[in-house]
């Protein structure tokens, strides 16, 4: 089961006091496996997940990347490839994690591609997608 106590408080500290209210009466009910027939597969493969020390998460390109501190080797990355499957259908995304593309069903940069030039500027702002 994923601890979700850390996320909820952050949410806290940012100022979404009702936002973190509302997920910590929902989260039992829409994590439940009866909502998500793959769930515990997906517990499964989040625990099998190499603990590998993180250099960077990047959130400034056209997709969501982590970059590891140390180079994984060729045997790791197919691991890792191995788990990172596991978890799909991935929604949204895409992503590259140590090296991995993960293509995904909803492409979060097609959107921001059109969005990005006829919005104000979002520096010192909260936006919730």
């Amino acid at each position: 089961m994923i601890d979700f106590a850390p996320f909820l408080t952050q949410m806290q500290n940012a100022g979404l006091q009702k936002w973190s209210q509302q997920l910590h009466a929902e989260l039992p009910q829409l994590m439940h496996s009866d909502r998500h027939g793959d769930l515990a597969g997906w517990y499964a493969a989040l625990a099998a997940l190499p603990q590998w020390p993180i250099q960077s998460v990047e959130l400034d390109r056209n997709s969501v990347r982590i970059i590891s501190a140390e180079k994984p080797g060729a045997e790791q990355c197919e691991q890792l490839q191995t788990i990172l499957m596991q978890l799909h259908p991935w929604r949204k995304g895409p992503f590259d994690i140590c090296g991995i593309h993960i293509d995904t069903e909803w492409r979060s940069d097609w959107k921001w591609d059109r969005l990005k030039q006829t919005i104000a500027p979002l520096a010192g702002r909260r936006v919730l997608d």
